[in-house]
């Protein structure tokens, strides 16, 4: 029943995650951000933290954020990015 329970949970992140891309395609930087956000809360509690699909959310969250100019959550979200290619490479 846990893994029924977990499969919800990505289904629902992989639909804010796609939210989130429907706000960035239309330039809503803080509903893109808030969906990509919690999907990231809930990639982050299921998913192995080198999972692709939480460094995608991750990249996308740093473009949001970059183009909303909070280049410090930006950096920090990039950070997260090249820190999960790095573990992936080893």
């Amino acid at each position: 029943m846990g893994n029924e329970s977990t499969k919800a949970k990505l289904e629902k992140a992989k639909e804010l995650h796609a939210s989130g891309l429907k706000f960035r395609d239309e330039k809503n930087w803080e509903q893109a951000i808030s969906a990509f956000l919690n999907a990231a809360k809930i990639r982050e509690n299921c998913l192995p933290e080198t999972h692709i699909d939480l460094e995608q959310t991750y990249f996308w969250l740093a473009y949001c954020y970059f183009d909303y100019r909070d280049y410090r959550q930006a950096i920090a979200y990039f950070q997260k990015v090249l820190q999960i290619e790095e573990r992936l490479r080893d």
